[in-house]
């Protein structure tokens, strides 16, 4: 990107586990090749771009409001150049300083602290050049000067930066901020609004953005890891185009399995580069409990546990009983197991009844239950 300092990502959704491998990144500009004719020029996306001082810019717009909202209607921006002395020199025809026409270009004595909104309508196609969603694939990368300061940043209402101090709330110091953003987050296919909340005292306002449009590689284009509920015997699995590839060769946005596993696809962009993911299919929760075991010390089959192929419960609970109803083991931890003892005295050998309680938040509440042998 042009300009100076590290991009920062706010508002991380988190991190999948999951298995991935890239085998090369799109750059900036080749990742963004094939979408060039259905994007904004690439001046465009700066403030003030091409536009003389003194002049409207029609693609940013901006309005009065309060700390919350724009409180007056949306008007062009006015491109007011180097304003004040204390701005940092931006880089006309590629970019300048705007503000709110306040009769006396930047300078707003009169006016007292405000807060200013300044919007850009942006239309992005439905894909990128692989044919992921552009809500999973487009970042915006930008450095924003602001005076005072710039307070929030959002993309369709999904808030990507958010100043806060709780020693000084409102950023009113007199200095020109810069914040270098990355926004990745609210983008939609078609129209978008990107609205940037600067907050001002006197006696000047003004906002200078330096943009770069980025594709990116989403890490989890086939989705989140998959536990089939009993009584379902297949499930699709879906790529981001009609030009995956899959684990079998075929070539087609869905691939329907039918056994538990762990399945990959791959997509290839158009500059060759190859993005792979795998998504693990377990179907129902299979489970195992052994119905005898030997609790005498000798290493072999001393403690009794149940094991899942799955153990991210919302809730777990064993408990095991004697031939008279009698409470002799319980756990909520699926990784306990039972030593054959109740409160410390070892049991005697016959058989005990267990039932075992789970719910993983995918699938109705399962209970298991049978029988096991005590042997010494």
């Amino acid at each position: 990107m042009t300009g100076t300092g590290i991009f920062k990502v706010f508002f991380n959704a988190g991190t999948l586990l999951r298995m991935v491998c890239i085998f090369c990144v799109l750059s900036a500009v080749s990742g963004l090749r094939e979408l060039s004719a259905q994007l904004p020029a690439p001046l465009d996306w700066n403030t003030g771009a091409n536009v003389p001082v003194g002049s409207p810019d029609a693609n940013w717009f901006v309005a009065h409001g309060d700390t919350t909202q724009a409180t007056s209607a949306f008007v062009p921006a006015l491109v007011v150049g180097k304003c004040d002395a204390s701005w940092p020199s931006s880089a006309p025809p590629a970019a300048d300083w705007i503000s709110y026409d306040f009769g006396d270009d930047c300078h707003h004595v009169s006016n007292g602290c405000i807060d200013l909104y300044f919007k850009r309508e942006i239309a992005l196609p439905a894909t990128n050049e692989c044919g992921i969603s552009i809500s999973k694939s487009f970042c915006l990368d930008l450095n924003l000067w602001a005076d005072n300061s710039v307070y929030r940043v959002s993309v369709n209402g999904t808030v990507n930066f958010q100043y806060y101090d709780a020693l000084n709330p409102y950023n009113y110091n007199g200095v020109q901020a810069l914040e270098n953003l990355s926004l990745c987050e609210g983008w939609v296919p078609g129209p978008n609004t990107l609205l940037i909340h600067t907050r001002s005292c006197p006696p000047v306002a003004g906002l200078l953005a330096i943009a770069q449009p980025r594709s990116i590689i989403p890490e989890d284009f086939l989705g989140k890891n998959v536990i089939v509920c009993s009584g379902e015997s297949s499930v699709t699995l879906s790529g981001p185009s009609d030009s995956t590839i899959w684990f079998d060769g075929t070539v087609a946005k869905t691939k329907t399995v039918t056994e538990s596993g762990d399945y990959w696809a791959k997509i290839i962009d158009p500059e060759g580069c190859e993005t792979w993911d795998t998504i693990s299919v377990r179907f129902s929760l299979e489970n195992f409990v052994p119905n005898i075991f030997s609790p005498n010390d000798d290493g072999k089959n001393d403690c009794l546990s149940a094991s899942f192929s799955e153990i991210n419960f919302d809730a777990f609970e064993f408990n095991i009983f004697d031939r008279w109803g009698n409470l002799v083991f319980r756990t909520e931890n699926p990784t306990d197991c039972w030593d054959g003892k109740n409160k410390g005295k070892p049991c005697a050998p016959g058989v005990y009844t267990y039932f075992i309680s789970i719910k993983n938040g995918l699938c109705d509440p399962a209970i298991l239950k049978g029988d096991l042998t005590l042997i010494r």
